[in-house]
Protein backbone atom coordinates (compact mmCIF):
# COMPACT_ATOMS: atom_id res chain seq x y z
CA UNK A 1 0.00 0.00 0.00
CA UNK A 2 2.56 2.42 0.89
CA UNK A 3 4.11 1.98 -2.49
CA UNK A 4 0.95 2.68 -4.50
CA UNK A 5 0.63 6.04 -2.10
CA UNK A 6 4.46 6.86 -3.71
CA UNK A 7 3.42 6.31 -6.95
CA UNK A 8 0.25 8.60 -6.53
CA UNK A 9 2.34 11.62 -5.07
CA UNK A 10 4.86 11.10 -7.77
CA UNK A 11 1.95 11.43 -9.84
CA UNK A 12 0.76 13.90 -8.80
CA UNK A 13 3.71 15.84 -9.01
CA UNK A 14 5.02 15.40 -12.44
CA UNK A 15 1.78 14.31 -14.04
CA UNK A 16 0.09 17.62 -16.52
CA UNK A 17 -2.02 20.09 -14.69
CA UNK A 18 -6.04 19.48 -14.48
CA UNK A 19 -7.50 21.66 -11.63
CA UNK A 20 -7.35 22.73 -8.35
CA UNK A 21 -9.76 22.37 -5.31
CA UNK A 22 -11.72 25.76 -5.24
CA UNK A 23 -14.95 27.67 -4.02
CA UNK A 24 -18.18 26.33 -5.63
CA UNK A 25 -17.36 22.52 -7.11
CA UNK A 26 -19.33 19.70 -6.09
CA UNK A 27 -18.47 16.49 -4.80
CA UNK A 28 -20.09 13.28 -5.80
CA UNK A 29 -18.76 9.70 -4.93
CA UNK A 30 -20.60 6.62 -3.84
CA UNK A 31 -18.94 3.05 -3.09
CA UNK A 32 -21.08 -0.47 -3.19
CA UNK A 33 -19.43 -3.28 -1.54
CA UNK A 34 -20.36 -6.67 -2.13
CA UNK A 35 -18.87 -9.52 0.24
CA UNK A 36 -19.91 -13.35 -0.27
CA UNK A 37 -17.77 -15.61 1.97
CA UNK A 38 -18.01 -19.54 2.68
CA UNK A 39 -16.00 -20.65 5.89
CA UNK A 40 -16.11 -25.17 6.66
CA UNK A 41 -14.22 -26.50 9.53
CA UNK A 42 -14.30 -30.03 11.05
CA UNK A 43 -13.02 -31.26 13.85
CA UNK A 44 -13.21 -34.22 16.28
CA UNK A 45 -12.82 -33.40 20.30
CA UNK A 46 -10.95 -35.32 22.59
CA UNK A 47 -13.96 -37.53 23.47
CA UNK A 48 -13.70 -38.72 20.35
CA UNK A 49 -17.12 -36.70 18.83
CA UNK A 50 -17.11 -35.45 15.68
CA UNK A 51 -18.06 -31.70 14.56
CA UNK A 52 -18.45 -30.15 11.84
CA UNK A 53 -19.99 -26.75 10.93
CA UNK A 54 -20.17 -25.08 7.43
CA UNK A 55 -20.74 -20.78 7.02
CA UNK A 56 -21.94 -18.79 4.14
CA UNK A 57 -22.45 -14.57 4.26
CA UNK A 58 -23.72 -12.58 1.92
CA UNK A 59 -24.08 -8.77 2.05
CA UNK A 60 -24.28 -5.97 0.33
CA UNK A 61 -23.66 -2.21 1.27
CA UNK A 62 -24.14 1.42 -0.75
CA UNK A 63 -22.75 4.30 0.65
CA UNK A 64 -23.40 7.23 -1.47
CA UNK A 65 -21.61 10.74 -0.74
CA UNK A 66 -21.99 14.78 -1.79
CA UNK A 67 -20.13 17.83 -0.37
CA UNK A 68 -19.57 21.52 -1.47
CA UNK A 69 -16.56 23.62 -1.22
CA UNK A 70 -17.42 26.81 0.98
CA UNK A 71 -14.03 28.00 0.10
CA UNK A 72 -10.83 27.49 -1.67
CA UNK A 73 -9.75 25.13 1.26
CA UNK A 74 -13.39 24.13 2.87
CA UNK A 75 -15.38 21.33 2.06
CA UNK A 76 -18.47 20.20 4.02
CA UNK A 77 -21.14 17.35 3.03
CA UNK A 78 -23.11 14.95 3.94
CA UNK A 79 -23.48 11.07 3.27
CA UNK A 80 -25.80 8.15 3.61
CA UNK A 81 -25.63 4.34 4.26
CA UNK A 82 -27.51 1.30 3.40
CA UNK A 83 -26.63 -2.09 3.85
CA UNK A 84 -28.18 -5.71 4.15
CA UNK A 85 -26.13 -8.92 5.80
CA UNK A 86 -27.36 -12.60 5.70
CA UNK A 87 -25.15 -15.77 7.64
CA UNK A 88 -26.17 -19.14 7.46
CA UNK A 89 -24.52 -21.43 9.68
CA UNK A 90 -25.15 -25.47 9.59
CA UNK A 91 -23.42 -27.74 12.86
CA UNK A 92 -23.23 -31.31 12.77
CA UNK A 93 -21.80 -33.53 16.33
CA UNK A 94 -22.05 -37.38 16.53
CA UNK A 95 -25.44 -37.94 18.21
CA UNK A 96 -26.82 -34.62 17.87
CA UNK A 97 -29.38 -33.28 15.77
CA UNK A 98 -28.54 -31.07 12.84
CA UNK A 99 -28.42 -27.43 13.92
CA UNK A 100 -28.99 -24.30 11.47
CA UNK A 101 -28.22 -21.19 12.71
CA UNK A 102 -29.06 -18.20 10.15
CA UNK A 103 -28.59 -14.14 11.11
CA UNK A 104 -30.11 -11.01 9.47
CA UNK A 105 -28.95 -7.62 9.45
CA UNK A 106 -30.44 -4.60 7.93
CA UNK A 107 -28.41 -1.20 8.43
CA UNK A 108 -29.02 2.72 7.88
CA UNK A 109 -26.71 5.13 8.88
CA UNK A 110 -26.45 9.36 8.39
CA UNK A 111 -23.73 11.41 8.45
CA UNK A 112 -21.85 15.12 8.16
CA UNK A 113 -18.66 15.97 7.62
CA UNK A 114 -16.11 18.69 6.75
CA UNK A 115 -12.81 18.55 5.18
CA UNK A 116 -9.59 20.78 5.08
CA UNK A 117 -7.41 20.59 2.12
CA UNK A 118 -3.85 21.64 1.83
CA UNK A 119 -2.36 22.08 -1.71
CA UNK A 120 0.49 20.50 -2.37
CA UNK A 121 0.53 21.05 -5.94
CA UNK A 122 -1.85 21.92 -8.39
CA UNK A 123 -3.22 18.21 -9.13
CA UNK A 124 -2.39 16.92 -5.65
CA UNK A 125 -3.71 17.76 -1.61
CA UNK A 126 -3.36 16.72 1.44
CA UNK A 127 -6.60 16.71 3.66
CA UNK A 128 -7.85 16.52 7.56
CA UNK A 129 -11.32 15.56 7.77
CA UNK A 130 -13.83 15.04 11.07
CA UNK A 131 -17.38 13.26 10.84
CA UNK A 132 -19.84 12.77 12.61
CA UNK A 133 -23.10 9.97 12.19
CA UNK A 134 -25.37 7.92 13.03
CA UNK A 135 -25.91 4.38 12.38
CA UNK A 136 -28.80 2.19 13.43
CA UNK A 137 -29.51 -1.66 12.67
CA UNK A 138 -32.00 -4.44 13.21
CA UNK A 139 -30.37 -7.86 14.18
CA UNK A 140 -32.70 -10.99 13.79
CA UNK A 141 -31.30 -14.36 14.95
CA UNK A 142 -33.24 -17.97 14.03
CA UNK A 143 -32.01 -21.34 16.04
CA UNK A 144 -34.36 -24.49 14.76
CA UNK A 145 -32.80 -26.51 16.91
CA UNK A 146 -34.63 -24.60 20.09
CA UNK A 147 -37.73 -22.84 17.65
CA UNK A 148 -36.15 -19.61 19.18
CA UNK A 149 -35.88 -15.93 17.53
CA UNK A 150 -34.18 -13.00 18.53
CA UNK A 151 -34.13 -9.52 17.71
CA UNK A 152 -32.39 -6.54 19.07
CA UNK A 153 -31.90 -2.97 17.73
CA UNK A 154 -28.33 -1.61 17.42
CA UNK A 155 -28.40 2.55 17.48
CA UNK A 156 -24.44 3.74 17.26
CA UNK A 157 -23.22 7.34 17.09
CA UNK A 158 -19.62 7.86 16.24
CA UNK A 159 -17.21 10.47 15.71
CA UNK A 160 -13.86 10.55 13.19
CA UNK A 161 -10.82 12.21 12.58
CA UNK A 162 -8.91 11.08 9.34
CA UNK A 163 -6.18 12.20 6.75
CA UNK A 164 -5.89 11.68 3.72
CA UNK A 165 -4.72 12.38 -0.37
CA UNK A 166 -6.65 13.60 -3.22
CA UNK A 167 -5.48 13.60 -6.81
CA UNK A 168 -6.78 14.71 -9.53
CA UNK A 169 -6.84 12.26 -12.26
CA UNK A 170 -8.90 13.89 -14.85
CA UNK A 171 -10.61 17.45 -15.05
CA UNK A 172 -13.71 16.07 -13.06
CA UNK A 173 -12.28 12.57 -11.61
CA UNK A 174 -10.28 12.37 -8.60
CA UNK A 175 -8.85 9.77 -6.87
CA UNK A 176 -8.60 9.60 -2.46
CA UNK A 177 -7.06 8.00 -0.41
CA UNK A 178 -8.30 8.35 3.52
CA UNK A 179 -7.06 6.86 6.94
CA UNK A 180 -8.57 7.47 10.13
CA UNK A 181 -6.61 7.66 13.11
CA UNK A 182 -9.22 8.79 15.92
CA UNK A 183 -13.16 7.12 16.81
CA UNK A 184 -15.38 8.12 19.29
CA UNK A 185 -18.57 6.11 19.22
CA UNK A 186 -21.52 5.69 21.98
CA UNK A 187 -23.47 2.50 20.76
CA UNK A 188 -26.99 1.47 22.42
CA UNK A 189 -28.00 -2.26 22.00
CA UNK A 190 -32.01 -2.71 22.90
CA UNK A 191 -33.07 -6.24 23.71
CA UNK A 192 -36.83 -6.40 22.87
CA UNK A 193 -39.36 -8.26 24.66
CA UNK A 194 -39.69 -11.86 24.04
CA UNK A 195 -41.35 -14.67 26.36
CA UNK A 196 -38.70 -15.62 28.46
CA UNK A 197 -37.35 -11.57 28.76
CA UNK A 198 -40.90 -9.97 29.47
CA UNK A 199 -39.26 -6.57 30.07
CA UNK A 200 -36.69 -4.84 27.76
CA UNK A 201 -33.28 -4.73 28.24
CA UNK A 202 -31.11 -2.04 27.36
CA UNK A 203 -26.76 -2.37 27.30
CA UNK A 204 -24.96 0.70 26.26
CA UNK A 205 -21.25 1.04 25.19
CA UNK A 206 -18.65 3.80 25.06
CA UNK A 207 -15.56 3.71 23.80
CA UNK A 208 -12.16 5.79 22.29
CA UNK A 209 -10.09 4.07 19.72
CA UNK A 210 -6.62 5.26 18.33
CA UNK A 211 -5.29 3.57 14.72
CA UNK A 212 -3.68 4.83 11.80
CA UNK A 213 -3.07 2.64 9.57
CA UNK A 214 -4.49 -0.16 10.04
CA UNK A 215 -7.79 0.95 7.61
CA UNK A 216 -7.75 2.69 4.25
CA UNK A 217 -10.38 3.98 2.21
CA UNK A 218 -9.95 4.17 -1.48
CA UNK A 219 -12.67 5.89 -3.22
CA UNK A 220 -13.12 8.28 -6.60
CA UNK A 221 -14.56 11.74 -6.74
CA UNK A 222 -17.08 13.47 -9.77
CA UNK A 223 -16.28 16.69 -9.66
CA UNK A 224 -18.80 19.50 -11.49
Amino acid sequence: MRYFIFTIVFLGLMGSSFAQVEKGLWFVSGQVNIDLNTYKSDFISTSGSNFESSQFTRAIDFSPRVGYMVSNHWLIGADVNLGKLKTSRDQLATGAIPTKLQEWIDTHGVGLFTRRFFNMDENLQVFAEGRIGYSWWEQRFDNNSTNVQTNQTVRNYVGRLSVGLHYWMLPNLSLEINAPFLTLSSQEVNFLETDSRPIPVKQIDRGIGFAFGQSIGIGFNFIF
